[in-house]
C-alpha cells in the first residue's frame, strides 16, 4: 500500500509512505470484528461525498450502505483520512 500525501491548497506531492498489510485469504471474503476491508474502497466512498457528480456517475453510496464494506461495524478509523 503506498500512501501519497498532497498539500490540499496546491495540490502537490508533499509526502507519502509504504505501509505493509498481511492479507490472509479468509480476509477477501469477510472482516474480522473491528476491521475493515480493501481500503481503496473507503477511499472511493469518501471522493463520492465530495464530490456530487462522481458520485451519481458512478452511483456510489456510503460505506455502511455496502456489506462488503460494512460487515465488521467499522467504516472510519481514527487517525486515517479516507479522503
Amino acid at each position: 500500500w503506498i500512501e501519497v500525501q498532497f498539500n490540499s491548497a496546491r495540490g502537490t506531492v508533499i509526502g507519502g509512505q509504504i505501509l505493509q498489510y498481511l492479507l490472509e485469504k479468509s480476509r477477501v471474503v469477510s472482516q474480522a470484528e473491528g476491521e475493515r476491508n480493501y481500503h481503496v474502497f473507503y477511499n472511493i466512498c469518501a471522493g463520492a461525498q465530495m464530490d456530487s457528480s462522481f458520485k451519481e456517475k458512478f452511483r456510489l453510496g456510503d460505506p455502511e450502505d455496502y456489506h462488503y464494506l460494512n460487515q465488521s461495524g467499522v467504516v472510519e478509523v481514527e487517525g486515517i483520512s479516507d479522503e
